[in-house]
């Protein structure tokens, strides 16, 4: 097995545990808490809770399609905090910046398998 090889699927499958992580960290708050009826919540607080079910569609769909989950996770995530900008003047905290992490981790293995089929093209 190539170097290249070893380096893809590492990251591919650090994107699956982080991503699985997370899905399950967000999964422990719904099943106690309970998940809000966006429709009575404030436009800002409805716009977040999109943007969180689309960073968890990113994550689910990460692990067959790396560059859309990837991305969905990333764009999700810059939806989370410009909403906190415009809204608190913050970015997002918490535990939000660690969803960038399959994001980052998804897009890297998009591109590293992507650049080994060109080179042994």
């Amino acid at each position: 097995m190539s170097n290249q090889a070893i380096l893809a699927s590492s990251l591919r499958w650090l994107a699956r545990v982080a991503a699985t992580a997370l899905v399950l960290f967000v999964a422990t708050f719904v099943f106690f808490e309970g998940f809000p009826n966006p429709l009575s919540q404030p436009l800002r607080v409805q716009i977040e809770l999109y943007a969180l079910l689309l960073m968890i569609g990113g994550m689910i769909a990460g692990w067959r399609w790396e560059f859309f989950g990837g991305s969905t996770i990333l764009v999700g995530l810059l939806m989370m905090n410009v909403v906190e900008l415009t809204g608190n003047n913050r970015f997002a905290g918490g535990a939000f910046p660690l969803f960038a992490i399959p994001g980052l981790l998804f897009l890297a293995y998009a591109f590293v398998s992507r650049r080994g089929q060109l080179t042994a093209a």
